[in-house]
């Protein structure tokens, strides 16, 4: 048989409504977050009278047709990030400590943005994966504010500090040098990287860069045939990079994210 043709989000509701099924119950309550909105909502779909309650956590958009979804990834990802800029320039007006206020406020997107269009493209890629990091795992957002001001202005900062201390070509080889680090307490580093995100973050970074085998990071296969199987219409190489093109400008940041979508799919 071909796997694709059970691989749907269709074929998980009915898996779910077997499990219902031998477990004797009537009717099921369904807690869906990411992806698993959208097994809710195409569960209490087909079957109502088996659905009790549904809660939705991160809805992924319903619609089927492959650039719009690109789209939805792309804004969802811009408006995570966008929240955690206006969180460190809010931090400029509270009573706080200079040690407390966000390292680079204020006008942290434009400062972000002159990085990423610098002539210091190391500096540039380095700063990429750190806002992209932060987009999805919270802790890392200290660290990218750190070196979005460190890199602007040319000057250390603490956090990002550390980073250049280890005189590594770029940040991947920063990250893989802090996989063991011996001090957990190290200042504006260490005690994140103790972070689950972080350790989980870093180890599928270094493994994927290490093994001669492929590593699918951040299991990004699977959800990648099942997001391919329910979404209508395929971009062939000129539509992509039209959708590309147009996606990025509204949402420069998600554009990342998004598009490892799109070539999934």
């Amino acid at each position: 048989y071909n796997t694709l043709q059970f691989a749907g989000t269709i074929d998980l509701a009915y898996d779910i409504d077997l499990l219902r099924q031998a477990i004797g119950a009537e009717r099921m309550s369904l807690y869906g977050v990411s992806y698993g909105t959208s097994v809710a909502g195409v569960y209490a779909t087909v079957f109502p009278q088996h659905t009790h309650r549904v809660v939705m956590d991160g809805a992924l958009h319903p619609a089927p047709d492959a650039a719009v979804r690109g789209e939805s990834f792309a804004f969802a990802s811009q408006s995570f990030w966008d929240g955690i800029v206006r969180d460190c320039e809010a931090s400029v007006l509270r009573n706080l400590s200079q040690e407390e206020v966000c390292p680079a406020a204020p006008e942290v997107a434009l400062k972000a943005q002159k990085v990423l269009h610098g002539t210091n493209r190391t500096e540039a890629n380095s700063l990429l994966l750190l806002i992209w990091a932060a987009s999805y795992y919270e802790s890392w957002a200290p660290l990218a504010m750190a070196c979005i001001q460190q890199f602007f202005s040319g000057k250390d900062v603490p956090g990002c500090r550390e980073l250049k201390s280890r005189k590594a070509v770029n940040l991947l080889q920063s990250l893989q040098s802090l996989r063991n680090a011996p001090d957990p307490g190290d200042p504006g580093f260490g005690s994140r990287g103790s972070h689950p995100d972080w350790q989980h973050a870093l180890k599928d970074i270094v493994r994927s860069r290490n093994e001669s085998t492929p590593v699918d990071r951040f299991l990004f296969g699977l959800p990648a045939v099942v997001m391919g199987t329910d979404t209508a219409g395929r971009l062939d190489e000129e539509e992509l990079v039209t959708w590309w093109k147009r996606t990025k400008e509204r949402a420069p940041i998600g554009i990342i994210w998004a598009l490892d979508w799109m070539v999934a799919m």
